[in-house]
């Protein structure tokens, strides 16, 4: 899962009003707690160990079936089963195949890269590409980590309230961070399509299954604000001082509930024979985390040459 650099504490920004509360400082902490776990993992050993779990996934059983045995990468790629989350078992089948057919073009094409980063390709130090690799490894990531905690509310058990529950609180609590315009125009659109979906439910106007365009309207409200959001950041157009730091502080708190989520639908997709899953989430995140590092060092690469040229 990408996430943004560990913050480095500094002095509020002149007219802001920052002010350090328990949750920046939890957030602060946990940031800095898993950069410090991270750093060992070189780039090139992240995007060739992330792809290569990917790639395995063909062979492995991923694909969701009520109905039959469960389908292997290949064979979901055929069209046969569905992809083992919201996008792929909520919403018609092609969703979720289109998801996982981005996936395995991402990793052939990071295997390929990290093969080419062994003889110390210039493709290393290109700024603009490391950026827009970082920028479709990250959506995938993120997307990703929403897309399954989207769907364990859907669960019969007690899995069901859990993921309710971790929904709700991913909602909430970035409004201790980020702006008050940003934050309740989209808590706001989100809750109105809930509510307008409940309310045509109680009025027996939608009987039987949610129409699949609606479950894709809430979905796409609640997973496309925050990543707006980290495209905002991870595209170079970020906000400056304290504005950004809060902006980011609250991403982080929106993702946290739903790694936890991951974690726990991790032992649900085991549990039910779909083993291929994890190794596949595992590997779509340890590249995002690959290419994020890589654009990191491709940018400080570019500012020391343009040191050094001055």
């Amino acid at each position: 899962m990408p996430g943004p650099d560990p913050i480095t504490p500094t002095p509020p920004a002149s007219g802001s009003n920052l002010r350090p509360t328990w949750a920046s400082r939890a957030i602060d902490t946990g940031q800095g707690i898993a950069h410090h776990l991270l750093t060992p993992l070189r780039p090139r050993v992240s995007l060739a160990s992330g792809s290569v779990l990917v790639l395995v996934t063909l062979f492995l059983p991923i694909g969701y079936d009520s109905c039959g045995p469960k389908t292997k990468g290949y064979e979901l790629i055929r069209g046969n089963g569905a992809w083992p989350s919201f996008i792929g078992i909520m919403l018609p089948n092609h969703l979720g195949q289109a998801f996982y057919g981005a996936v395995l073009a991402l990793a052939t094409w990071t295997a390929l890269f990290a093969l080419i980063s062994l003889g110390k390709s210039p493709l290393l130090r290109n700024r603009s590409l490391c950026r827009t690799l970082l920028l479709i490894s990250g959506t995938l990531s993120l997307l990703l980590l929403s897309d399954v905690v989207a769907l364990l509310p859907m669960a019969a058990d007690e899995y069901g309230a859990i993921g309710g529950a971790l929904i709700i609180v991913s909602c909430f609590l970035p409004g201790k961070f980020w702006p008050r315009k940003i934050f309740w125009r989209w808590i706001g659109l989100l809750a109105l399509a809930v509510f307008v979906l409940f309310a045509l439910t109680a009025m027996k106007w939608i009987q039987g299954d949610v129409p699949a365009w609606f479950l894709l309207g809430i979905w796409v409200f609640y997973a496309l604000g925050p990543l707006g959001l980290w495209w905002a950041h991870a595209s170079g157009r970020r906000d400056s001082g304290s504005k950004w730091v809060d902006i980011r502080r609250g991403l982080v708190a929106f993702y946290f509930p739903a790694a936890i989520g991951h974690l726990g639908f991790f032992y649900i997709v085991w549990r039910e024979g779909i083993a291929g899953f994890v190794p596949c989430a595992l590997g779509v995140h340890l590249m995002a985390l690959g290419y994020m590092r890589l654009a990191k060092q491709s940018e400080q690469s570019s500012v020391e040459s343009l040191s050094r040229g001055a």
